[in-house]
């Protein structure tokens, strides 16, 4: 296919989108990705691959790597001087990022990870489309699912067979206790401002970049567990604003550490210096109602993790 084949596809592409996938999606607009389909796509590409000259990382990280990449990629006249695509090259270098593979063409690739197991670069509108209601989320890679299901296809049961931690058991709202992401806390702690009540948050509320000028999302971050705050979870680290930050995003310091409706935690975490992952599962609990504080519980708590 030649270069002006391809790039009157985009055009038909961009056309054929629904009112407003255009300015939503920047892959099938014009006029920021001049090049059109030639941009990523070369001829009949790498056999088994979907028409790709590299591997997907390689193609992606042409216009998402730094903004050198870019500049080179508008003096080519392939994306326009006003084009600002999100830059996530030096997240995916930080000590906790997505394992990205450097040699798969698709998501087909076996248990490869690549960019499209998160996003649709030809249907994208989900990644910049409004939450879907109470702080709600869609996902970046379909408009008709949300984040945390996006998430769950990898965290969750199906992703078992790849070693990864089944997520989606301790979110589950029929358990005890639960962060609430897939459905809505049913009681609100104290320790968490009104304007949270009866909200949904994301994975992407807890995990991403421990930058926030960076791109939003779940690309990389200094901090372990890839979260975008610290998160101490050993015993015997002094309490601090900086200590349990990503904490603290929702659950109000004062409140958690003075109020009388948690008498003990000024002096587990203030005097015997007890991390909150010893007694909280950040994600949920199937047998005890110990979880965040933001989870709704059911019932005294047993005193124990699960």
């Amino acid at each position: 296919m030649s270069r002006a084949a391809l790039i009157g596809l985009a055009a038909l592409l961009a056309i054929a989108a629904p009112a407003g996938a255009a300015s939503l999606n920047p892959h099938v607009d014009p006029s920021l990705l001049r090049a059109g389909c030639a941009a990523c796509h070369a001829g009949h590409g790498t056999s088994r691959s979907p028409m790709l000259a590299h591997s997907q990382k390689t193609t992606r990280m042409t216009c998402h790597d730094t903004r050198a990449g870019v500049d080179q990629q508008i003096a080519r006249s392939n994306l326009a001087p006003n084009a600002r695509p999100p830059l996530i090259g030096s997240a995916l270098l930080k000590a906790s990022a997505h394992p990205i593979s450097a040699e798969a063409f698709s998501s087909t690739d076996g248990t490869a990870v690549v960019c499209t197991s998160c996003h649709a670069p030809h249907r994208g509108a989900g990644a910049l489309a409004p939450p879907g209601g109470a702080g709600k989320r869609r996902s970046p890679r379909s408009p008709t699912e949300f984040e945390h299901e996006l998430c769950e296809r990898c965290h969750g049961r199906s992703g078992q067979a790849a070693g990864r931690a089944d997520v989606a058991r301790l979110l589950d709202p029929a358990n005890r206790s639960y962060h609430p992401v897939e459905a809505p806390a049913s009681s609100r702690s104290s320790s968490v401002p009104p304007s949270l009540s009866g909200r949904e948050i994301n994975c992407t509320d807890c995990h991403g970049s421990d930058d926030p000028t960076a791109a939003r999302g779940p690309h990389g971050s200094n901090v372990p567990n890839l979260l975008r705050a610290d998160y101490r979870r050993v015993d015997g680290i002094a309490e601090s604003s900086q200590a349990f930050a990503l904490c603290y995003r929702c659950h109000g310091r004062d409140a958690t550490l003075n109020s009388s409706a948690f008498p003990e935690h000024r002096r587990h975490i203030v005097e015997l210096k007890t991390a909150c992952a010893t007694c909280h599962n950040a994600h949920g609990s199937v047998l005890t109602a110990l979880s965040s504080a933001l989870a709704t519980s059911r019932g005294p708590p047993r005193w124990r993790r699960q």
